[in-house]
């Protein structure tokens, strides 16, 4: 399996050499990126095509680095604390009442 972390295709090594897109769960920032067709092995041509998708292919940014972390450190903690916050007042006004 060969992942990008940036806005790019997930695809998957066969054992054969034959290149294709993954056709799993796809995370949603890539869910409208199509991989592009197999990629057979032992053709020239299709090695070129191949080389000519990975030049293709952007860098990752740094916000696409990043990702994973903002989503355990900044994102979860904040969802956290709104949930706690809001159960703190409900139980307040439960118990003004």
């Amino acid at each position: 399996m060969l992942r990008h972390v940036g806005k790019s295709p997930d695809l998957v090594l066969h054992g054969d050499g034959t290149v294709e897109g993954f056709d799993g769960r796809r995370p949603r920032y890539k869910a409208l990126i199509d991989a592009p067709p197999a990629f057979l092995p032992g053709n020239v041509a299709e090695d070129l095509r191949f080389m000519k998708f990975i030049d293709a292919v952007r860098p990752a940014s740094r916000w696409d680095r990043t990702r994973r972390w903002r989503q355990k450190y900044i994102y979860l903690p904040v969802v956290f604390g709104v949930l706690v916050a809001l159960h703190l007042a409900f139980s307040a006004m439960i118990y003004d009442s």
